[in-house]
């Protein structure tokens, strides 16, 4: 589809667009149109690949549709009110092929203990079924992630049906990762309630919620968790190619009468790790201390030939188990005073992809691609090529963590450019049909500066598979594009492309399935 922007309501003067709008998987689009004349009042059309205004049209497989603005096409940017928005629907009275109706389900995890809100640091499992008996499953094994709190909830897109009267019905419940259910099942040590055992959507009816409550028994056992950190004196986090470390439980502060096994502190290209102690007695202190592989108390030790550390506890290393509070949690550092050689401090370099077309952010499906070099000229690289798939979006993010040194003390500069898959530069190449500008042409980082974000925009005013069109009444000339990572004054126009109440408010979907996600 496309839109443009005009500055008359007869759609006589078109002043940005057009701009396509692809649908990837999703029933709404946004695109921003940046660079506007404050005092002045725009409206939106709807447009062909040329720029002129149309109010209905018919999709490539046949389906009419009509473009319907229920709240007005017109936005009017002033000093005041820089920024406005837009929305319109696509209206389709038969459902294309390839087009389906889709609902939403949304799963919410609690976790109780002795009937009051239990924070958990566990990542439990649902399914989404199409049969009472839970072996028609659909979509893939839900992960539902507490993170540390009592309650979480994940909303899944589900098919409805092809037309809008249709109707589904859903079975959810708990199940492992391999999406076993786990109710009742003797190793899961949780007692599963869940509200509903079925849901129906309908056109009318397209959206539900289902709540899984976790209930633990009054606890018998207890179990703490043991997290250590690698840092620098300063405290900036170090990161180890590959390292073993030792811990182990104590029941008393001197730490001469161990309590449980010695356990592994693996690290592998980490800076932080943990270990947790289960089947722990209630209503005694326990003491944590780092060891020797044999279980001996080590206050301080020594990597390799260079590197010293000692363990710092700053909030002290005991934990007491109760009924009340049967999980705890104890941190601590190595602090180096010399770092190994082998070790080196990390920073993060986010690189943020925008694709511009006639100079307003437009979605793509495309996929591009950037490469961290290490000199200028970008004849070498640092790591692999980065993906950047759009996915029907018009900016995406990636965060890519680069060495900046053995010592706090050291810097390293980085090089950020656009590539082709295989590393490749592409700016200024005739085959990319993009022009490229790049906010920062270099980053520095150091032990108090460790982060850094390079943008790369993307712009075009060629619309994809549309010829570039003289100048004429009919067809106005494009805008010229300015790039850079700049954020002006813009109006945001949502597009939707769903029916209308009329057609008893069902969105209209493409054919793909999207997951939402939302933490409580």
């Amino acid at each position: 589809f496309y839109v443009a922007l005009f500055s008359d309501e007869n759609l006589t003067e078109r002043v940005k667009g057009p701009v396509p709008v692809e649908f990837v998987g999703s029933s709404s689009q946004t695109v921003l149109f940046t660079e506007l004349e404050l005092g002045k009042t725009y409206y939106v059309s709807e447009t062909d690949g040329y720029g002129n205004p149309v109010s209905s049209g018919v999709t490539p497989d046949g389906a009419e549709y009509t473009a319907v603005f229920a709240d007005g096409n017109q936005a009017e940017l002033t000093a005041e009110a820089p920024e406005g928005a837009v929305e319109f629907e696509n209206v389709f009275p038969d459902t294309p092929p390839e087009y389906y109706v889709e609902g939403v389900l949304t799963i919410t995890k609690r976790v109780l203990r002795n009937g009051e809100p239990a924070d958990s640091r566990e990542t439990f499992y649902a399914g989404i079924f199409e049969d009472a008996d839970y072996t028609t499953r659909y979509g893939d094994v839900i992960a539902l992630p507490m993170d540390g709190s009592s309650e979480y909830s994940i909303e899944v897109p589900v098919f409805i049906g092809e037309n809008p009267g249709d109707s589904r019905t859903y079975y959810v419940t708990e199940t492992d990762q391999d999406g076993v259910p786990v109710a009742g099942a003797a190793g899961f040590a949780y007692e599963v309630s869940i509200d509903k055992t079925s849901v129906t959507l309908t056109g009318s009816h397209d959206a539900e919620e289902v709540v899984i409550t976790n209930e633990r028994p009054e606890a018998q056992e207890g179990e703490l968790t043991v997290v250590k950190h690698l840092r620098t004196f300063s405290g900036e986090d170090l990161v180890t190619p590959d390292a073993v470390f030792y811990v182990a439980l104590f029941a008393d502060e001197e730490r001469t009468e161990r309590v449980s096994d010695v356990r592994e502190l693996h690290f592998v290209n980490a800076s932080e790790e943990s270990v947790t102690f289960t089947g722990l007695e209630l209503g005694k202190p326990y003491y944590v201390s780092e060891t020797d592989k044999n279980g001996n108390p080590v206050d301080n030790g020594t990597v390799g030939e260079d590197g010293t550390y000692g363990a710092v506890f700053a909030d002290g290393n005991q934990a007491e188990l109760t009924i009340e509070t049967p999980e705890g949690v104890v941190e601590f550092e190595n602090v180096f005073s010399d770092i190994p050689r082998e070790y080196y401090v990390e920073g993060e370099i986010t690189i943020t992809k925008r694709v511009f077309r006639n100079g307003a952010l437009a979605g793509t499906s495309g996929t591009f691609y950037a490469g961290i070099f290490e000199d200028a000229d970008h004849t070498v690289r640092y790591g692999d090529v980065i993906t950047l798939a759009m996915n029907g979006s018009s900016e995406m993010s990636v965060t890519v963590p680069v060495v900046i040194g053995q010592d706090p003390g050291d810097s390293k500069t980085y090089y950020v450019t656009e590539t082709d898959a295989d590393g490749v530069p592409v700016a200024g190449s005739a085959s990319f049909a993009y022009t490229v500008s790049i906010d920062k042409t270099s980053v520095t980082l150091d032990g108090e500066h460790d982060t850094e974000t390079v943008v790369i925009t993307n712009s075009t005013t060629e619309a994809p598979g549309i010829p570039n069109v003289p100048s004429s009444p009919e067809t106005p000339a494009q805008d010229s594009v300015r790039t850079g990572d700049e954020t002006p004054v813009g109006l945001y126009l949502g597009i939707f492309a769903g029916s209308a109440a009329v057609l008893l408010g069902l969105l209209i979907f493409f054919a793909g399935r999207r997951k939402r996600t939302r933490n409580r």
